[in-house]
């Protein structure tokens, strides 16, 4: 006859069974998180074209989120 298993490393059985069942919930709420995040962070700042070229036309700059600099000066 099998040994039946009462812990899961530190914990008992229905208390691991509780955590998983508590994870998924946050796993299933951050993976609903991911695409209005990266929604948002599209229209602030669009893909680039591939080839390395700047998304704005030729010799135009545009202005980006925010740079190194102004992170150090606040």
């Amino acid at each position: 006859m099998p040994e039946e298993i009462t812990d899961v490393g530190n914990v008992s059985q229905s208390r691991y069974e509780q955590i998983v069942s508590e994870l998924r919930v946050v796993v299933e709420q951050e993976t609903r998180m991911q695409f209005p995040i990266g929604d948002r962070a599209l229209e602030i700042e669009p893909m680039r074209p591939r080839g390395g070229q700047s998304a704005a036309p030729h010799g135009q700059r545009t202005r980006t989120a925010f740079c190194v600099g102004e992170l150090r000066s606040t």
